[in-house]
């Protein structure tokens, strides 16, 4: 099922399990929430209120959907990352509302599951030479049976039962952003260009509302606005994530097995770990060639109000009784940006290893949404985690051909 789908049943799921809400709430609200035990009252509704106010809308807008199926692939994906609407006024009733409407919910998500089905071999091959007579992708990504021995790859349902013509040319599709991202020439002119007919186009300096991309629906607003194809990710969350594999565009947490005792930090902390790991080799590139470049005063080529911040993040951690660690350490994520496009900085260095300014600059501005959810401990789309692949392996591969 679609995450934000997942997340909203686990919370529904986990009321069910406590049994009446009403005989022991703190500790049923102390699960849905996700807080330690022991929490206290305000402190759960203070949680569950903060992730979102939307959920009665969710549940209308959920029927509307299942409702008009041709529609689920548009409707889904714009439900927001909310659990439930609980303040402080009516919560119990919130919690009987949403108990009551249990078995309704779970027919729908069954509904929403059985709509994906694994293709048999035939129906691929068939449906695969039907699509090579006006997709010109499968030629690129090496031919109709290269094409076909993917598709068959698949252990889990990838086809929507109610447009299969459109599961074939997405999958397809999400295969040649793989193919596209991890390339050698992943910054070229042509390539760039090609990657924004599926991902959007990013190249004008964007001013972000903070406030809005830590919902996902604020988040997915702005990747409709930017062009972003949300056919891409239009399958089942555990069949999006087979298939961004074979696509060629695996993180390591791919390999680590799922935590069953938490989905929260199941859902998020792939994507959480893939940037940490990401900005470490980011902040140790910056360092070998600008050191490369300007000797042990590379620093000097900071833009000046970077410096400053890293001097006076440094200066406050001290006073705080923390050890020293490096500089570069104190980087935000938008100084990476700043350092690259300074102009004599790219000139003499960065050009060379990505060639134009406008497709790098654009790369970080895909990053920086999924960026901000994920350090925010914000609920990840599967939207969010195509862009966090795509744009982390394009920049690494960059870097690691230049620096190791």
């Amino acid at each position: 099922m679609n995450d934000e789908f997942k997340k909203l049943f686990e919370f529904s799921r986990e009321i069910e399990k406590a049994g009446n809400p009403l005989k022991d709430l703190q500790e049923t609200l102390r699960v849905a929430s996700g807080l330690g035990p022991g929490a206290d009252i305000q402190a759960v509704m203070k949680e569950l209120k903060s992730r979102s106010t939307e959920a009665t809308g969710m549940f209308a807008e959920l029927r509307q959907t299942l409702g008009g199926s041709d529609a689920i692939s548009e409707r889904v994906r714009r439900l927001s990352g909310a659990v439930a609407k609980i303040d402080q006024a009516n919560w119990k009733g919130d919690v009987l509302a949403i108990r009551a409407q249990h078995a309704q919910f779970s027919d729908q998500l069954r509904e929403l599951q059985q709509q994906f089905l694994l293709p048999d071999t035939q129906t691929i091959s068939s449906t695969v030479a039907d699509l090579k007579l006006i997709s010109s992708t499968i030629a690129e990504l090496g031919g109709a049976k290269t094409v076909e021995s993917r598709m068959a790859a698949m252990r889990l349902g990838w086809v929507d039962t109610h447009d299969h013509m459109r599961s074939f040319q997405s999958f397809i599709d999400l295969q040649e952003v793989g193919r596209l991202s991890t390339s050698a020439l992943s910054f070229s002119a042509d390539i760039s260009s090609r990657l924004r007919l599926e991902l959007g186009d990013w190249r004008d300096p964007i001013t972000f509302n903070v406030a809005e991309l830590e919902t996902a629906a604020g988040r997915l607003a702005l990747y409709d606005s930017r062009g972003f194809d949300p056919h891409l990710t239009h399958f089942s969350e555990p069949a999006y994530h087979e298939a961004v594999v074979i696509a060629g565009l695996a993180v390591e947490e791919d390999e680590l097995p799922a935590d069953d005792d938490d989905d929260f930090v199941e859902l998020n902390s792939s994507a959480y770990r893939t940037l940490i790991r990401f900005e470490r080799e980011v902040r140790a590139f910056i360092v070998t060639v600008m050191s490369g470049a300007f000797g042990d005063q590379w620093m000097n080529q900071l833009p000046p109000a970077v410096r400053d911040d890293w001097h006076a993040k440094r200066e406050k951690a001290r006073a705080a009784g923390a050890n020293d660690i490096p500089l570069i350490d104190y980087a935000d994520f938008t100084h990476y940006k700043l350092i690259i496009e300074k102009s004599d900085n790219w000139t003499k260095v960065f050009k060379p290893i990505f060639g134009r300014k406008e497709d790098v600059q654009e790369s970080f501005q895909r990053l920086f949404p999924v960026r901000l959810a994920t350090m925010h401990s914000r609920f990840i789309t599967l939207d969010d985690d195509l862009l966090l692949r795509s744009e982390t392996t394009r920049l690494i591969n960059a870097i690691r051909r230049q620096c190791w």
